[in-house]
């Protein structure tokens, strides 16, 4: 009878070229995610100068 833990289980252990490409793949994304919100700041950062300049000129 087979032990249920890891190297038994019969998985596979990720190779590190898998580990790296799919810590790439998740960091692409979060820089994707952070220049988003970035970009959306600044656009809302804007209309607000925008009004400001608008109240007093």
């Amino acid at each position: 009878m087979k032990p249920k833990r890891y190297p038994y289980s019969g998985k596979l252990k990720a190779s590190t070229m898998d580990i790296v490409k799919a810590f790439d793949k998740a960091c692409s994304a979060y820089r994707v995610k952070c220049q988003k919100s970035q970009e959306k700041a600044e656009q809302e950062l804007d209309k607000a100068t925008q009004r400001l300049y608008q109240l007093y000129h």
